[in-house]
């Protein structure tokens, strides 16, 4: 089973429909940028490194291998070298809407039970198509036949300066399988096999036979020892993850079932991390909490663009994200100890690099209850340049107007457009478009608490130059323009607890210019260098009105008066500037350091904030099969622009805020292919800003309009813990992953530690994936403790009604868990493929422990009491859909 959420639709259509391999673009790193695995080249022999498209992944077992792999223009990326596993899931996400929103009762409206197990038999029912038959190959070019042998299951990687185009099928092979056909084209030409990762072959020159000399020798010398990997592949850091759009052909595995394959909820590619080890996560919100930091503690980057709360829905608890896994190729996860050149946030990075097309033109089509989608991607210029535009709508507007006669209308809409071209050897360009808009009317209940209405709208333009002036220098420049605009209107009327009314307006706009650079001289072979630097300019406008009046007051809440009147009106303006560099050095075969600094300033009005992160990185090979790795460094981060709390009464910027990550650990790989990881961690959070959060009901619509509102101002917060993760790293059609994580976090409030809302003792996950040619059976499951809550202790009825609770977060909701199910079939057709989807997102229908409702109302004899109603997460979802890839 995979780990992580989804990001890609139809990896394994893509491989049956010939495609060799997908490449993994990913240049926002230029110190990284080869360890994104085998690159077998585009058509052109000898071309520049920068213009491969098709790339994959190295396996353990490849180690011994790499000179095989540099002779014919393949490198191995040594995220898979041991010690440096990459934590990867297989690509699909099905979107799905909630059918229970918690809180919201007018919208609970589930489909009867014989609608799933109609699907189910629906699915199932479709099993009889049959593979089609493949071609003959005798007259084909070699890279047609190869095509068509990957169509049968076999993975091939090669370089055009080894399989040229000239090259022709002889004869008809007339082995026993696919490789043994393979062999038999490539003998003609000086060609042979040599072993791959995964089950893979890799086509390499046959080796020229040697003159016997002339004097027998006694014995025969030694191999010479492979070389060592470049200081650039050796991923130092700890805490990090790698979630992939598997590469066609060589699927990219948390334990061998694509991505595609994991039931999750919704199309969403961020919500990948909530599987990982150390993430906390209600199963509802599509942002994770990541070793006890706080949801917004989580740097997002598409293509080295940073991201702005990049979630649809995000007013009402961010259901989604805003990019579509289909134009991901890889997401590379820090929970923690990440390098210097990932700055002003303090939890963990999301970097995103979007897909680079698979074929000279590639298209899919995607329908399911939730979304509406397209793609399409193709090259031009004789490869020199490539496109890919995505489109995603969705459906809940038209699924709400089926299942519920109430007003909620909550639809989104989100566009990719990417269009690159290399001008030279030396220079590529691509621009970059991302655009997101959330329409919602939502309502709780039109007889207790009604409406709330939000307009989103991001745009994300940028350009970005690729240089290579040398052999020894590489960077890249960005130049970007980025719009947030968000319009929210509110308005909650529910007796025995508020009235309402919230207007909130907002606007903001920001340039930036960064660049990014590796150095590293020819003469050096142990070292190199990083470096980089942003400029930015931000303006915003907020309008903000609120009146609010409260039949009920909570103890100690922020809502001290039953009245409540506010306006606002700021226009911040500011700069945002940043220096950061870095070293990487390998004084021995064994060890190998990052050594780096990052400078932030930020100006907002009159504020002037400044902060200095060092950062530190080691990784020691203790065996072949073992290392350690630690990470020490320090990490702050400012207020963006967006971020002012002006809903919560807050008019001024905060300085920013700091954490000190210490990580240890111990990566260890098991002779069957299973990879073991150990991690220990501590965190040390101060100077912290307040924040604010609903002490009963955490899930509603409007949080600031609520009594229970309250607001934390922690003097600093610690989170310990520590993770471990087992995966299946064999290929097979049956393998599974299962990873636990203890942890506590909490603040310092007034001298006391108070746990975090979010703190779970114990989490345990897992997963298992069934794969055939045609099926793809996966399941994955949750089990973590309960979130901590605060109990009520009474109403106090004097002249103000006030509810009393007992000390904060004092106890603890039941277990959470989960088990999500999802199953999939794929029909090749005449022209792409097909593939039918069902999945279950909590398929045992746990009643899950979230919050509660509360009101006051009056007994018969006219006295005040308290009303409590429990609510939970989402009940049993199901969803159904089909892709078409061609």
């Amino acid at each position: 089973m995979a780990l992580g959420g989804s990001v890609g639709r139809a990896n394994r259509a893509r491989r049956r429909l010939g495609v060799r391999c997908a490449a993994m673009d990913c240049p926002r790193n230029r110190e990284a940028a080869d360890l994104r695995g085998f690159e077998r080249r585009a058509a052109r022999p000898e071309r520049h490194p920068s213009r491969r498209r098709r790339r994959t992944r190295a396996a353990p077992g490849a180690r011994d291998r790499h000179a095989d792999l540099e002779r014919i223009g393949l490198r191995v990326g040594r995220r898979y070298a041991p010690g440096t596993p990459a934590l990867t899931t297989p690509s699909r996400l099905a979107m799905r809407a909630p059918q229970k929103v918690m809180g919201m009762r007018g919208i609970s409206h589930r489909p009867p039970s014989h609608f799933t197990t109609g699907s189910i038999g629906l699915t199932a029912a479709l099993a009889s198509v049959a593979v089609l038959a493949q071609p003959p190959l005798e007259g084909l070019s070699l890279e047609t036949a190869i095509e068509t042998l990957e169509r049968a299951g076999l993975r091939v990687f090669y370089s055009s300066a080894v399989v040229q185009p000239t090259m022709r099928v002889l004869e008809q092979p007339t082995g026993r399988d696919a490789r043994d056909w393979l062999r038999e084209l490539l003998a003609p030409h000086g060609l042979t096999l040599a072993p791959g990762p995964r089950n893979s072959v890799l086509i390499v020159k046959a080796p020229t036979p040697t003159p016997v000399p002339a004097v027998p020798r006694a014995h025969d010398d030694p191999d010479p020892p492979a070389r060592p990997p470049p200081i650039e592949e050796i991923v130092v850091a700890a805490s990090r993850y790698e979630l992939a759009r598997p590469a066609v052909g060589e699927p990219f595995r948390l334990a061998g079932t694509d991505l595609e394959a994991l039931p999750d909820l919704g199309d969403d590619s961020l919500r990948a991390v909530q599987r990982l080890p150390g993430a906390a996560t209600n199963g509802f919100n599509a942002r994770a909490n990541v070793r006890g930091g706080e949801v917004g503690e989580l740097l997002v980057r598409l293509d080295e663009l940073r991201l702005y709360d990049p979630y649809h829905l995000a007013d009402f608890q961010g259901i989604f994200s805003s990019i579509d896994p289909r134009i991901v190729s890889t997401m590379d996860v820090y929970t923690g100890g990440f390098p210097a050149a990932f700055g002003d946030r303090m939890s963990g990075v999301i970097d995103v690099s979007s897909l680079t097309p698979p074929t000279p033109r590639y298209h899919e089509i995607g329908v399911s209850f939730f979304n509406a989608s397209g793609l399409s991607a193709g090259t031009f210029g004789d490869e020199n340049g490539e496109w890919l535009a995505s489109m995603r709508r969705s459906n809940l507007d038209l699924l709400y107007s089926s299942f519920s006669e109430l007003p909620e209308r909550p639809r989104y809409l989100d566009a990719f457009g990417k269009i690159a071209y290399r001008l030279s050897d030396s220079l590529r360009v691509t621009m970059n478009v991302l655009y997101s808009r959330d329409d919602v009317t939502l309502n709780d209940d039109l007889d207790v608490e009604e409406s709330a209405r939000s307009n989103h709208e991001d745009h994300y333009v940028w350009l970005r130059f690729e240089h290579t002036p040398s052999t020894s220098l590489s960077g890249s420049t960005l130049i970007a323009r980025s719009t947030l605009s968000g319009n929210r209107i509110g308005s909650t009327a529910k007796p025995g607890v508020s009235t309402g009314r919230l207007v909130d307006r907002r606007h903001s706009v920001l340039h930036t210019v960064q660049s990014a650079w590796t150095w590293r001289p020819p003469s050096a072979q142990r070292w190199s260098a990083q470096f980089g630097a942003t400029l930015g300019r931000a303006r915003g406008r907020y309008e903000y009105r609120d009146a609010v009046a409260f039949d009920v007051l909570l103890a100690d809440a922020e809502p001290a008066a039953l009245e409540r009147e506010r306006d606002l009106t700021v226009a911040p303006d500011g700069a945002q500037r940043a220096l950061y560099g870095a070293v990487r050095w390998q004084p021995t075969p064994k060890l190998a350091l990052d050594v780096g600094t990052r400078w932030d300033r930020q100006t907002l009005d009159s504020e002037d904030f400044r902060s200095v992160g060092p950062r530190l990185g080691v990784r020691y090979r203790i065996g072949d099969r073992t290392s350690l790795v630690a990470s020490r460094g320090r990490f702050e981060q400012t207020q963006a622009i967006h971020e002012l709390q002006v809903s919560d009464g807050e008019q001024r910027y905060f300085p920013p805020q700091r954490s000190r990550h210490s990580v240890l650990g111990v990566e260890h790989e098991l002779a069957g292919g299973i990879r073991l990881r150990f991690e220990a961690y501590e965190k040390d959070m101060s100077r912290l800003r307040p924040r604010f959060e609903n002490l009963l009901q955490s899930q509603t619509l409007l949080p600031e309009l609520k009594p229970d509102r309250v607001r934390i101002s922690p003097d600093s917060a610690r989170a310990r813990g520590f993770e471990v993760l087992v995966q299946d790293g064999r290929a097979a059609r049956l393998d599974w992953w299962a990873s636990y994580s203890h942890a506590r976090v909490s603040d310092r409030l007034h001298g006391t530690q108070v746990l975090r809302s979010w703190d779970q003792p114990h989490a345990l996950s897992g997963g298992l994936g069934w794969e055939t040619p045609l099926w793809n059976v996966s399941i994955a499951a949750i089990h973590r403790s309960g979130w901590p809550r605060t109990a009520i202790l009474e109403l106090d009825d004097g002249d103000v009604p006030r509810i009393v609770a007992g000390a904060r977060n004092g106890e603890r909701a039941g277990a959470f868990r989960t088990l999500d199910i999802r199953v999939t079939r794929a029909f090749p057709l005449r022209r792409g493929e097909l593939s039918a989807f069902l999945e279950l997102t909590n398929a045992l229908d746990r009643d899950n422990e979230c919050c509660v409702e509360y009101e006051v109302e009056r007994d018969s004899l006219g006295e005040p009491e308290l009303g409590l109603s429990p609510l939970g997460y989402l009940p049993r979802v199901p969803s159904l859909g089909v892709v078409w890839a061609f």
